[in-house]
């Protein structure tokens, strides 16, 4: 197909995301621009070919703005669970947010046991999970050894020597890992070689918490949330419940190229994360320790309970409609 008619072709049509776990194709969300209050009828056609029209009514999203705080906090189940809701983990917000978290990490240390909602977040700076929500909270260093595979293209391979530096002289080949049981040596075509790089968190500020951590997820956690929650489940810091995250939290920033044409710069990934029982992160994602669906009807309540909250930060008002955070508690009470 001709790439001007490939670009036109991506104004009228959507592609479907996989839903491995219950394998189905689905569209995980759709914005359309229209009026307020104007209704607008779309044809969707399902993964079978059955034809499907579906009324929309077009609403001022400005209209029901909330203040929408990056973290949010409470204390559930009589005192015995704390609660911290993360939306983001942006480069600024690491100091900003610090004490804030502090603050709450000591005034609920000797709660049972703390849930961390990472739903939603597309990640920032790795340093935000890092410093602010794990090193006051351990109290001896833990390491995940992150694997990353590397290729040799002339164009990419200046990048990479750049951004790991002398890391660049302790890269390993295929035949040097096969040993290792994870290893899956066909799932990485195209790859020359492979570096591993520890990643360790280390106590700071500790608050002494003793308790069990559970770190809520789902398809949106992304890049720098990704990460932090390969680390979580490889380390066993923390037990992963929800969905399927969304992936690519392994390795470093996509390259970029500059299309000699038209001058589009184009960013593109000169590395392949792989997770710690060898499958690609980008492929494979990270899947919870405890997979909990949110259904239609739990959506709907969560939807309307959370319309209800002038806040939009009441957890104990939406949690009926939480099928992903009641799970959570239940696991912390046992």
């Amino acid at each position: 197909m001709p790439v001007n008619d490939y670009v036109r072709s991506l104004g009228d049509t959507m592609s479907l995301a996989r839903d491995h776990d219950r394998n189905l194709s689905i569209l995980p969300r759709l914005y359309l621009y229209s009026d307020p209050g104007k209704e607008r009828t779309i044809g969707l056609l399902t993964p079978t070919g059955v034809p499907v029209r579906v009324v929309l009514k077009g609403v001022d999203p400005t209209a029901s703005r909330r203040y929408e705080p990056n973290v949010t906090t409470a204390v559930l189940d009589d005192g015995n669970v704390a609660y911290l809701g993360i939306r983001s983990l942006t480069h600024e917000a690491v100091a900003r947010d610090r004490d804030t978290i502090q603050s709450f990490l000591k005034e609920n240390r000797t709660a049972k046991a703390l849930i961390v909602d990472i739903r939603g977040n597309g990640g920032g700076d790795d340093a935000y999970w890092k410093q602010n929500v794990v090193a006051p909270l351990l109290l001896t260093p833990m390491t995940a050894v992150m694997t990353i595979g590397l290729s040799s293209g002339a164009y990419s391979a200046p990048f990479i020597r750049n951004k790991i530096g002398t890391d660049w002289f302790r890269r390993k080949t295929a035949k040097q890992l096969t040993s290792l049981e994870w290893f899956k040596p066909d799932l990485y075509t195209g790859v020359t070689s492979f570096l591993r790089q520890p990643l360790t968190v280390s106590p700071e500020d500790s608050v002494s918490f003793e308790g069990r951590v559970f770190l809520l997820v789902d398809d949106a956690v992304y890049s720098s949330a990704e990460s932090f929650a390969v680390w979580a489940k490889a380390t066993g810091w923390a037990t992963l419940v929800g969905t399927r995250t969304g992936g690519d939290g392994i390795g470093f920033d996509p390259l970029v190229v500059a299309l000699p044409n038209s001058g589009i710069v184009v960013r593109f990934p000169a590395d392949m994360g792989i997770n710690p029982d060898g499958s690609v992160n980008e492929e494979s994602q990270t899947v919870p320790d405890v997979v909990v669906q949110q259904t239609v009807a739990d959506e709907r309540m969560r939807l309307e309970l959370v319309a209800s909250d002038p806040t939009d930060v009441d957890v104990a008002h939406w949690l009926p409609g939480d099928a992903v955070l009641k799970k959570a508690i239940e696991l912390a009470k046992n």
